[in-house]
């Protein structure tokens, strides 16, 4: 068993695998910025940093913790098909973003919160994040981070709606109306609404524990 823990001190995984990292990885954790501070936000907070995320706010409602270190940002929260997969509580990185002039290392500003989601919520037992192939995200920083890929899924319902001739994300629709269901909205608008086939997305799990990370090891190292 190997133990590796990052610069600030947070163990990034129990029993972690050695993986090889590209010199530029390398010379980029060499250059993090001293002045990032990580803490804990408010979801009120972690909205107002996402203006130019191409998803937006997340709703309140949904979020479970949300952390920062002054430039990036990340919200877990409730995932929208179940909390429950392989028999335990489940949690979604719904949001993780940064600048492009960010003078941190994104990797690990995601181990921390990793851990942090591990110490405060020990009934959470898994993570799993999106890629969304259309805005051309494959999920590299999830690749590059231990996290296990399962393939492409699909959330359910429409990607989004064609509203007045304008392209709303479903999401950005619920948010604007309080739902998102398109019949309903052709009922209380008077307008025909166009519904937007989800594109699948490519799928990865984080587990927070080793009975977790076996089961996902045998059902996904092939595809790694």
């Amino acid at each position: 068993m190997i133990k590796i823990v990052d610069e600030l001190g947070f163990d990034i995984e129990d029993d972690a695998e050695v993986v090889q990292v590209s010199s530029t990885f390398l010379h980029q954790r060499k250059s993090t910025s001293a002045n990032l501070v990580f803490r804990s936000i408010d979801s009120t907070t972690a909205n107002s940093l996402l203006t130019e995320h191409y998803l937006g706010s997340v709703p309140s409602s949904r979020v479970l913790c949300s952390y920062t270190d002054g430039e990036a940002v990340a919200i877990y929260g409730r995932p929208t098909t179940g909390n429950v997969r392989f028999g335990c509580k489940t949690q979604e990185l719904m949001r993780l973003w940064s600048p492009d002039e960010y003078n941190g290392i994104l990797s690990q500003f995601l181990s921390q919160t990793i851990n942090q989601v591990r110490q405060n919520f020990p009934e959470v037992q898994l993570l799993v994040a999106y890629a969304a192939p259309e805005v051309n995200h494959h999920g590299g920083i999830y690749k590059a981070s231990n996290w296990f890929y399962a393939g492409k899924a699909s959330q359910g319902g429409p990607q989004a709606l064609i509203i007045n001739g304008e392209t709303v994300h479903t999401r950005t629709v619920n948010h604007r109306y309080g739902h998102a269901n398109r019949k309903r909205l052709e009922q209380e608008l008077g307008i025909e609404i166009t519904a937007i086939k989800r594109v699948q997305k490519h799928t990865y799990y984080y587990p927070l524990n080793r009975k977790i990370r076996a089961i996902l090891r045998e059902k996904y190292d092939s595809k790694s």
